[in-house]
C-alpha cells in the first residue's frame, strides 16, 4: 500500500452514520462504472417503487460507481447534486428527501490514489483498470494521461467528494459495505483494504456479525449474488448492461430486487 493510499484511509471516515431499525425502505445500489445511462432509470424507478408502496426511503450507493464506463463524470455530477423532489403527485411534501449514502469502493480509492499520489507506476494501473474511460468522460484524450493534467481535468470538487467517501453504512440490521468484510473479526476492526477489496474469503466463510451484509464488487452476470448472511448486488453494470438495487424494506425485514437495463 503507499503511503497516499494510508494517508486517505485514515482521513476516510470509518463509516456513515449508524441508524436504528425503522419505518421505510432503503435501496442498495451495486457496482454502477460510469454507466449514467443505468443510473438515471434506476433513479426513476427507485422513485416508482417507493411510491407504489407508499413509503420514504433511502438510497446506498455500493462504491465502485466510477471508472470501466463511459460516463464517470455525469455520475458524480449527478451524485453530488443529489436527490430532488418529483414533480409527480404521489410525493407528500411533509416526506423529507431521502438520504442518499454514497460509500467508498476499491475503483474510488484507485481514482484517488493515481490522481493525488506521486507513483506513476499506480497512475498507469488506473489507467489500464478504467482510468481511461474516466478520463475521456471528463473530455480528455491520450495527451492528458499524466497526473498532473488528469487532475486537472477531474477537478478538486470531485476528487474532495471522492476523498471524503465512508467505507460501512448500518441500518438496523444490515451492514451496507462495497466488498464485504473478514470472517471472524469485528466491524469496528475491519480494515479499509478488506472492506474495498476482499472477495473469496467472504465468500466462501461465513461472516458471523450481527448482520446481513449488502455488497457489491464481486460482478454476476446479471443476477444477485447471495449466501448466508450476505446478499451482493453487482451485477456488471458496465458489462452485463443490468444495474441492481435491493429493497430493503424494514418494515418486515423482506428482501426484493429492482433492475434496469440498456
Amino acid at each position: 500500500m503507499s503511503a497516499a493510499s494510508t494517508a486517505l484511509f485514515r482521513a476516510a471516515p470509518a463509516s456513515a452514520a449508524l441508524l436504528p431499525a425503522r419505518t421505510g425502505m432503503t435501496y442498495a445500489i451495486g457496482d454502477i462504472h460510469g454507466m449514467d445511462n443505468l443510473l438515471a432509470p434506476m433513479l426513476a424507478a427507485i422513485e416508482a417503487d417507493a411510491a407504489d408502496h407508499g413509503s420514504p426511503f433511502n438510497v446506498v450507493f455500493l462504491g465502485d460507481v466510477v471508472n470501466r464506463g463511459p460516463q464517470t463524470r455525469q455520475v458524480l455530477q449527478r451524485i453530488i447534486a443529489g436527490p430532488v423532489r418529483p414533480a409527480s403527485a404521489w410525493s407528500p411534501t411533509s416526506w423529507p428527501l431521502p438520504s442518499w449514502i454514497v460509500l467508498r469502493g476499491n475503483h474510488e480509492q484507485a481514482m484517488l490514489d493515481a490522481l493525488t499520489g506521486r507513483d506513476e507506476a499506480c497512475f498507469e494501473r488506473w489507467l489500464r483498470r478504467g482510468g481511461m474511460a474516466t478520463l475521456e468522460s471528463y473530455g480528455g484524450t491520450r495527451a492528458d494521461a499524466a497526473p498532473a493534467r488528469a487532475r486537472r481535468l477531474v477537478g478538486e470538487a470531485h476528487l474532495d467528494f471522492l476523498a471524503s467517501l465512508p467505507l460501512t453504512y448500518v441500518a438496523g440490521d444490515h451492514l451496507f459495505v462495497h466488498a464485504g468484510v473478514e470472517p471472524g473479526v469485528a466491524l469496528a476492526k475491519q480494515s479499509a483494504e478488506t472492506l474495498m477489496n476482499v472477495r473469496e474469503r467472504f465468500l466462501k466463510k461465513r461472516h458471523k456479525l450481527p448482520y446481513t451484509v449488502v455488497h457489491g464488487h464481486t460482478p454476476t452476470d446479471g443476477d444477485p449474488l447471495i449466501g448466508p448472511s450476505r446478499i451482493g448486488v453487482d451485477t456488471g453494470a458496465c458489462v452485463t448492461g443490468i444495474l441492481t438495487s435491493i429493497v430493503v424494506d424494514a418494515s418486515n425485514n423482506e428482501h426484493r430486487f429492482l433492475r434496469v437495463k440498456l
